[in-house]
């Protein structure tokens, strides 16, 4: 919920402008109902955009912008060398990569553009239930 537009879009979390906001799921199908008045999953959008629909292409491309602006701000602050783009998001990274590197590029340093990699997560939209299991496990 890091605040990437102050004042900006209303997140689930009741603050405003959050990277949230703009890049999830709920995001994605928020600013395709805004664009179209269709209610879709972000899978059908994903598949809509696939099979070359400008509306959903546009929004995936907004989205994954977004995303690597929130990227770089993290990138910029902790020196990390490497991204993992995990959760249910992830299954459109194939047509997010180009945007999302565009957005990483256009905020952090030259240094880290040619440095950092950005990878999407071979649990993909189960990382989160990876995640969650392994803290079990640990208080076992």
């Amino acid at each position: 919920h890091m605040v990437i537009h102050p004042g900006g879009a209303e997140c689930g979390c009741g603050n405003r402008g959050c990277l949230e906001a703009y890049s999830s799921g709920t995001a994605i199908k928020r600013q395709m109902f805004q664009l179209t008045g269709l209610e879709l999953e972000a899978s059908e959008i994903y598949g809509l955009a696939k099979k070359g629909d400008k509306k959903a292409q546009k929004v995936f491309e907004k989205s994954a912008y977004q995303l690597g602006v929130g990227i770089a701000n993290l990138v910029n602050m902790l020196d990390v060398s490497c991204i993992v783009i995990g959760g249910g998001i992830s299954s459109a990274f194939d047509i997010m990569e180009p945007h999302l590197k565009k957005g990483f590029k256009d905020h952090t340093f030259k240094i880290h553009y040619e440095t950092v990699k950005i990878f999407q997560s071979e649990l993909k939209d189960l990382s989160a239930l990876y995640g969650a299991y392994s803290l079990i496990e640990r208080q076992s």
